[in-house]
């Protein structure tokens, strides 16, 4: 347990929330090693997607890439309120910031038009599909 929950420590401080959350997953957690879960939980929501979406375009999957970072924005918003209770709405805030530049500067979508489809994938996943699909297709 101590191992795990130190090695979780160590990929938290730096910087690796996924490898943090991983550690701590699935077990039974004490005290402030919880609050360390949920912190590592809620950064690694949208880490992960900034990974699914390098994995997609190195396989050339650019719909799936944009969809991986739209999530992202999904999420964010989602849990936004809960990083703040947590204090770690900056570190989720700098995942974001990392998806919305890599959306605009790989698919020229804006912050705006990331959070309409962020909306859209919640509410008409068929149109957000359809959306998506033409600004992949769009990128080389």
């Amino acid at each position: 347990y101590d191992a795990s929950v130190s090695k979780a420590k160590s990929y938290y401080v730096n910087g690796d929330y996924v490898k943090a959350f991983d550690q701590l997953d699935g077990r039974k957690l004490r005290g402030n090693d919880k609050t360390l879960y949920s912190q590592s939980r809620l950064i690694a929501r949208v880490q992960r997607q900034i990974e699914s979406y390098g994995n997609y375009r190195k396989m050339n999957m650019n719909i799936e890439a944009l969809n991986a970072l739209i999530v992202g924005v999904y999420r964010y918003t989602n849990d936004y309120e809960e990083a703040q209770e947590l204090g770690v709405e900056d570190k989720t805030t700098e995942k974001y910031n990392e998806i919305i530049q890599t959306l605009e500067e790989t698919f020229k979508i804006s912050e705006k038009e990331a959070l309409n489809l962020a909306t859209l994938y919640e509410k008409d996943y068929t149109n957000y599909y359809y959306k998506i699909k033409d600004y992949g297709e769009a990128v080389e």
